[in-house]
């Protein structure tokens, strides 16, 4: 098992379009570490990287604690699965996955071994006389997995590797490869922009957007305690509700006002933002910490007409419309008599509030 730590990479495009800025990183070893972020957060170039297949311009890259920054890609003992595998079309699967061992000139039973067992974990012994266009994109998928594993890499690299799946066969080979990476003990970082997936998958999450790290932790962590806007917005479905207002402090009471409505915040959490009097805030609630009443309450609660209802199954997505024009989302239960430009009320659970700096990239000040 390998640790592999960077210290403050940066990498530029044509030297002024900034893909990374100042990325420091510490990956233990035998740990799944999953960076996620929108599409050119910099996740692909910050792999690549890694793997040595690009280099940065400033910074450094140690694995345990010998300096990789400078060392060829084959020296580094990295396998990269990329997103469509990139199989041998000619080859057989057997033939694949024995590949990076003919090329270390290993002996046929060394390499018929080191296949079998990998094949044998991944459950693909069938499908080793086979060509990669008879096969469907999962099981190709997991030939890509086996044939990294007989290197027994220091470290895995997984670009987007499930993008191309549909829903019931991510689910699946995302518990594959979580089961797959304790079998092994492996250091594995595995890119991806979809959350769930990160969420699932991650023993801690970094967080990309334009090239710098937004946030690190583990999944319980980022979801509960973001550190900005652009993190707490960035994970959850329904994503969270974002409210414009004021902090304001009224006798003994600390307020949060918008033109929505006012909500009481509880004495303890009235402790950490009573600083924040008078200013500018952007206050975020998560849809299922907002529950709908239909009868009338002064506590909390904001007025709201319901503009769309999404039945999930469990649950009804409830898309409302307050007085002053604000779109907000809850989740109900689908036993709750609802319908459409129905007027309810929507109560805020004020300990489940997050608090941010105004505008779009304030930080959390909560946290």
């Amino acid at each position: 098992m390998t640790r592999i730590q960077l210290h403050s990479l940066s990498k530029c495009f044509d030297k002024t379009i900034p893909a990374l800025q100042d990325v420091s990183l510490a990956v233990d070893a035998g740990e799944l570490m999953v960076i996620v972020g929108p599409s050119g957060s910099g996740k692909t170039t910050l792999l690549r990287i890694i793997a040595g297949l690009e280099a940065p311009d400033t910074g450094s890259l140690h694995f345990d604690e010998q300096d990789m920054t400078a060392v060829e890609p084959r020296q580094r003992n990295v396998a990269m699965v990329f997103q469509e595998g990139n199989l041998y079309p000619h080859l057989s699967v057997r033939d694949n996955m024995a590949f990076p061992l003919k090329a270390r000139r290993m002996s046929v039973a060394e390499i018929d071994k080191a296949v079998h067992n990998a094949a044998q974990l991944l459950h693909i012994e069938d499908l080793l006389d086979r060509r990669p266009y008879t096969l469907s994109a999962g099981q190709r998928g997991r030939v890509a997995l086996g044939r990294a594993m007989v290197r027994e890499p220091a470290v895995f690299l997984l670009d987007e590797p499930l993008a191309n799946l549909d829903v019931e066969l991510r689910h699946r080979m995302r518990s594959e490869i979580r089961s797959l990476q304790h079998s092994l003990g492996a250091t594995m970082i595995y890119v991806t922009h979809d959350q769930n997936e990160a969420m699932s998958l991650a023993d801690r999450i970094c967080v990309l957007r334009d090239g710098v790290v937004q946030q690190i932790g583990s999944p319980l962590e980022i979801y509960q305690r973001p550190a900005n806007r652009f993190v707490g917005g960035f994970f959850g479905n329904p994503s969270m509700n974002f409210i414009d207002g004021q902090i304001k402090e009224e006798a003994a009471a600390c307020l949060f006002v918008s033109s929505p409505g006012t909500i009481r915040f509880p004495v303890a959490f009235a402790k950490t933002v009573k600083k924040y009097n008078d200013c500018e805030v952007v206050l975020g609630i998560r849809p299922e910490d907002v529950t709908i009443i239909t009868e009338s309450s002064q506590q909390n609660v904001i007025p709201v007409k319901i503009q769309s209802l999404e039945m999930l199954g469990r649950e009804v997505v409830v898309t409302a419309e307050s007085m002053a024009g604000k779109p907000l989302v809850c989740l109900a239960s689908p036993d709750t008599p609802l319908t459409i430009n129905q007027s309810v009320q929507l109560q805020i659970d004020p300990s489940k509030i997050h608090l941010f700096e105004a505008g779009q990239e304030g930080r959390c000040l909560t946290v």
